[in-house]
């Protein structure tokens, strides 16, 4: 017999198959990442663990990433609407879905310690109020660099054209640089033809052309490297409690890791910044201090901004969390 598909909560099948007595569910996800991209890989790798262990039962339709099932900036407003039921993407990707999102990046204290707190509470609140379930956090620790044609010998940027992305323009632009907003695509020409000096970018996936055009980092490193599962909430609602526990336990599995996940990208990427000859700038104890609590002031207004209740308790919840 011919499978029969039925549409439920959005984009989720039910997939009855001839002489099942149960219906196989099936959550269709997406990446904000191309597929096979360094980014993308720990959530390709959750799909095929969950799928090799639960694939009688449910299964995780993986449709590849961004941009080839579309751009990542409207990944979660897709979800939103039930075209895909899961995703893994960075937090400052779906600020238009989740005004909170960028909060995911503040803080340094790793998820098993932000669980204890509050914190968890007001991040499912914000994901739920928006159509969404937050599942966990499966890449954390790694961090933002500034990257530099021509050196700098404080924190002070004036005077800097840089690259940035919506997250970090704030931080830039409070340290005095004169920011712009381009495509990925677009650095390396930008950067080769002095058009800017710089640009923000995590220390791992690293394009390696830009190895190239690239003679200056800046120590130290700002906010958190994250990747997060998050689904659709009426898809998540709809599961039987035993699939939500499945999800969940490997979730849990995935944020044990995650950090050490980053751990391993970054004694990779290392090496290759020293080998192309790029140098390192370090800040003096008095700049740093003022780099970073201009990087967490910002970022946190930015947050406090669109939602100053939810904002308040995620704050208070990442400062609260011990390691």
């Amino acid at each position: 017999m011919t499978p029969i598909k039925a549409a439920l909560g959005g984009a989720m099948a039910l997939v009855l198959m001839a002489g099942m007595a149960q219906a196989k569910v099936v959550l269709s996800a997406a990446s904000s990442f191309p597929e096979g991209h360094l980014f993308s890989t720990p959530f390709e790798n959750f799909v095929k663990d969950f799928n090799a262990a639960n694939g009688d039962e449910i299964v995780i339709d993986y449709k590849g990433g961004a941009p080839a099932i579309g751009s990542p900036f409207t990944l979660a407003e897709r979800v939103q609407r039930g075209q895909f039921d899961m995703m893994a993407i960075t937090g400052p990707y779906y600020e238009t879905a989740v005004p909170v999102a960028l909060s995911l990046i503040l803080t340094d204290k790793p998820i098993a310690a932000l669980r204890k707190t509050d914190w968890i509470a007001a991040m499912e609140e914000a994901h739920e109020a928006r159509g969404l379930r937050y599942l966990g956090k499966i890449t954390e620790g790694g961090t933002f660099h500034l990257y530099l044609r021509t050196p700098i010998e404080s924190a002070d940027l004036t005077g800097l054209r840089l690259r940035v992305a919506p997250h970090y323009q704030p931080f830039f632009g409070a340290l005095g640089a004169t920011t712009m907003r381009s495509d990925l695509g677009e650095i390396y020409t930008l950067m080769e033809n002095g058009s800017i000096d710089g640009f923000g970018w995590p220390l791992v996936g690293f394009l390696p052309d830009w190895l190239d055009i690239t003679a200056y980092r800046v120590e130290p490193g700002f906010y958190d490297t994250d990747f997060n599962i998050v689904m659709n909430l009426e898809a998540w609602t709809a599961l039987s409690d035993d699939h939500k526990r499945r999800l969940a336990d490997l979730v849990a599995v995935y944020e044990a890791k995650a950090a050490a996940t980053v751990d391993g990208w970054t004694a990779e990427a290392l090496p290759r910044m020293d080998a192309a000859g790029m140098k390192v700038i370090r800040l003096s104890e008095a700049d740093a201090a003022a780099f970073l609590k201009t990087a967490r002031d910002t970022g946190w207004a930015t947050v406090l901004s669109r939602d100053p209740e939810l904002g308040a308790r995620l704050r208070a919840g990442a400062d609260a969390a011990a390691e």
